[in-house]
C-alpha cells in the first residue's frame, strides 16, 4: 500500500476535523501521489537506461547463448530431438527462431532480444500490476530492474528473462481469476501457465506454487467449482512435461553422467563470508 493510501486511510479514522485540517491532509495526499509518480517514472527511466547500456556493451554471444542461437536455427525435427541437450523446453528455441527469422541473427539483433525482455517486464509492471494494485510500480522495478543478475542473465539470449515475464503474467491472470472467476479468464490462465512452463522448466515449480495458493483462496471463498477447473488446467499443463521426461529417461541416460560431490556446511557457508 502506498504512503498516499495510508494517509487517506488515516483520514477516515479522524472523527472531527476542521476544514483547514482537511485541506492540509488533502494537500499532503496529492503531494505524496505526485512524489510516487515522479519516483516511479524516474526509476523506470533508470532501469531502461541500464537495459540499453547492457544491450550495447554486452559484446559477442558467449557459449550458452551461442548454443541457444544454434539450436533455434536447426530444423524442427532436430530441434525437438536435441531438447535433451539444452536447458529449456521447446517454446524457447521456437520463439528465438521466429525472432531471428524476422529481425536477423546478428549480435546486435540478438542483444535487442534481451532489451525487449526488460521492456516487456517494465510494461508488465506499469500495465498489469498497476491495474491490480492501483498504485504506481515502485518496488518491482527496483528489485528486478536494478538487479545485476537480471541485467546480465535475464537479458541474455536464454529463456530466463522471457520465462520470468510469462510466469509473472501467469500470476496476474490467476489473481484476476480469483477476483472475477469466469471462463475467459480461466482460458487466459491456461495459456499463461502452458506458455511459461514451455519456456522455462523451472516455471513448473512456480506455477505449482501459484496454483496451490489460488486453490487455498478459492477454498476460503467457497468457490469449490473453480478449484476443480484450476486443477484441470494445472493437470493439463503438467501433462505437457511427459514427453520431456520420457526423452530424458530413455535418451539422456546414454550420455549424461551424474557427479556426486560431498557437501558440508562449511562449503555452503564460505561463499557467503566472501
Amino acid at each position: 500500500m502506498s504512503a498516499a493510501k495510508v494517509l487517506m486511510k488515516n483520514d477516515f479514522h479522524s472523527d472531527q476535523e476542521s476544514p483547514d485540517q482537511e485541506t492540509t491532509r488533502s494537500g499532503k495526499v496529492a503531494l505524496l501521489w505526485r512524489v510516487e509518480w515522479i519516483v516511479a517514472i524516474a526509476l523506470s527511466a533508470v532501469v531502461l537506461f541500464l537495459l540499453v547500456v547492457r544491450a550495447t556493451h554486452a559484446g559477442a554471444l558467449w557459449r550458452d547463448e551461442a548454443e541457444s542461437a544454434q539450436s533455434a536455427r536447426m530444423p524442427i525435427g532436430e530441434m525437438v530431438e536435441n531438447i535433451q541437450y539444452t536447458s529449456f523446453p521447446i517454446l524457447f528455441p521456437v520463439f528465438v527462431r521466429a525472432y531471428t527469422t524476422v529481425f536477423g541473427a546478428s549480435d546486435i539483433s540478438l542483444r535487442c532480444f534481451g532489451l525487449a525482455v526488460g521492456i516487456f517486464l517494465l510494461g508488465m509492471a506499469w500495465l498489469h500490476l498497476r491495474r491490480l494494485t492501483g498504485d504506481v510500480p515502485l518496488l518491482f522495478p527496483a528489485m528486478i530492474g536494478l538487479n545485476v543478475n537480471f541485467l546480465t542473465a535475464g537479458t541474455s539470449l536464454r529463456g530466463y528473462g522471457f520465462g520470468s515475464v510469462l510466469v509473472l503474467l501467469a500470476f496476474v491472470f490467476t489473481v484476476k481469476l480469483l477476483v472475477n472467476p469466469n471462463a475467459r479468464t480461466l482460458a487466459s490462465v491456461f495459456v499463461a501457465y502452458l506458455a511459461s512452463m514451455q519456456f522455462l522448466f523451472f516455471n513448473g515449480a512456480l506455477v505449482m506454487a501459484i496454483v496451490i495458493a489460488a486453490m487455498a483462496v478459492l477454498l476460503v471463498c467457497s468457490q469449490v467449482k473453480w478449484i476443480w477447473f484450476l486443477i484441470c488446467v494445472a493437470g493439463g499443463c503438467g501433462l505437457s512435461y511427459i514427453s520431456y521426461l520420457l526423452q530424458f529417461y530413455f535418451h539422456a541416460s546414454n550420455w549424461a553422467k551424474l557427479l556426486e560431490v560431498p557437501v558440508s556446511f562449511g562449503l555452503i557457508w564460505r561463499p557467503f563470508m566472501g
